[in-house]
């Protein structure tokens, strides 16, 4: 690799990295997941402060040039996290898919059991102007639970 691309890839790197650091400073990034740019970020800078590392290996590998063999590496590990980012983004749809079915069964739920109390109130209130006042029914049970069983519901 010749110098100026050395320093070029160092700068770049370090600029990224000020960039990451910044972005997790304003909370915009998680520490968990800077993990990665970090680690590659510090073999990035070993391999711009130690070109002999890549010659070594394009050699063994039998590839023209450092850089070409760091490109071809850096884009193999650019598809690794790709495939691993559509892996965690699949996780999360489904989780999304979940957590929104069970938010619709408990509105549901909520909307049958508003229903049933509803009903009962008026029953209540039925019989209260039945009686006009000189009704039998006592106080406890004018009081409405708060709690419902699957029977209530008619599930």
């Amino acid at each position: 690799m010749s110098i100026l691309f050395r320093l070029l890839l160092i700068g770049t790197v370090i600029f990224a990295t000020y960039w990451m650091f910044r972005m997790i400073n304003r909370s915009r990034m998680k520490i968990s997941d800077s993990i990665f740019w970090i680690f590659l970020a510090f073999i990035l800078i070993v391999l711009g402060i130690y070109p002999s590392i890549m010659r070594s290996f394009s050699d063994v590998l039998g590839i023209y040039s450092e850089a070409n063999l760091l490109f071809a590496v850096i884009l193999f590990i650019m598809l690794v996290k790709v495939f691993l980012m559509s892996v965690e983004n699949s996780r999360l749809t489904n989780r999304i898919d979940n957590l929104t079915q069970q938010i619709a069964l408990k509105n549901r739920d909520d909307k049958i059991y508003l229903e049933s109390l509803e009903k009962k109130v008026e029953n209540l209130q039925n019989e209260l102007e039945k009686g006009a006042g000189k009704s039998n029914i006592k106080n406890s049970e004018i009081l409405v639970s708060e709690s419902y069983s699957e029977e209530e519901i008619n599930i």
